[in-house]
């Protein structure tokens, strides 16, 4: 499960169809009853939350986006997914690609409470971590999904070329003005929301990112959880795009398992390696020296 980061996709769907705007503003409350049920939805402990767009968004509330995906409803919200390619097997060029999921569709209209919840990235919903980092990619680039691959080239002995592999765009599930207001809103999380913590990078380099926590709902251990963050940076002139899961991560009385504060630093690690650290340095190879 991706919990909160699964908001990144639910924001777009919305944008894209008009259902919401940076100015959509949502109540103030601690928990919101979907229809065809009595079963309040919550936000993260119980929070108190709402605002406008970039508010929730940068806070993670629960419930605007519980909303967004009731007010999209199931087909709208299954084709927002399908454009993004869940769904389908990643088209990279390694053995045995998995597919995510937006889980079981065939009854969501009859199952609306399990659409609101899959809307904030629980109940079935599943991404293969590859792919939330293609969904960060999607917003840095302008909306366009590139294509993974692991190979960048191959060579004979003699250093010669057989085959260099070109960037492709694999899916645009975005436009790019959804993507420019879903990287100030990752920016704004980066900044004052639940990434602020953990996720600044050396140098002042500006970064955005969109955290998770999915919390696992087994009943003999409520505070199970997936700690997840999805970061690009610079956030004004792309270059990388990272996805973090720590899985079955336990929070304890004194530390909450988020994906702010566990797989935050790891981002945070990661760019400021590639951007300022050892793998900024140019690195130069001779194809085939070796063997």
């Amino acid at each position: 499960m991706p919990g909160s980061t699964f908001k990144v996709i639910t924001t777009g769907i919305a944008l894209e169809s008009g259902v919401a705007t940076l100015d959509t503003q949502f109540p103030s409350e601690r928990e919101w009853v979907p229809p065809q049920t009595t079963d309040p939805i919550q936000n993260y402990n119980g929070s108190l939350c709402g605002g406008d767009l970039a508010t929730v968004f940068a806070r993670s509330c629960n419930i605007p986006f519980a909303q967004l995906s009731t007010f999209l409803g199931p087909e709208a919200m299954i084709a927002g997914t399908e454009a993004g390619g869940i769904g389908e097997p990643l088209p990279i060029d390694l053995p045995r690609p998995i597919a995510s999921t937006f889980g079981n569709t065939d009854n969501l209209s009859q199952e609306l409470p399990l659409l609101a919840i899959r809307g904030f990235g629980q109940s079935e919903v599943q991404m293969v971590p590859l792919h939330m980092a293609m969904v960060a990619g999607a917003v840095a680039n302008g909306g366009q999904m590139m294509t993974p691959y692991a190979v960048e080239s191959t060579y004979d002995q003699a250093g010669r070329v057989l085959d260099e592999t070109s960037p492709s765009v694999w899916k645009t599930p975005i436009s790019p003005q959804t993507a420019e207001i879903e990287r100030q809103l990752m920016i704004g999380v980066a900044e004052r929301g639940t990434a602020s913590c953990c996720i600044a990078l050396n140098g002042g380099i500006p970064v955005a990112a969109k955290t998770g926590t999915a919390q696992l709902g087994d009943p003999s251990n409520p505070d199970l959880s997936h700690a997840w963050i999805l970061a690009f940076a610079p956030a004004d002139n792309p270059q990388y795009a990272v996805s973090v899961v720590l899985t079955n991560v336990q929070s304890t009385a004194d530390v909450a398992a988020t994906g702010g504060r566990l797989a935050g630093p790891i981002a945070k690690g990661m760019l400021d390696f590639l951007l300022t650290g050892p793998g900024a340095q140019p690195v130069t190879t001779t194809p085939g020296a070796g063997g």
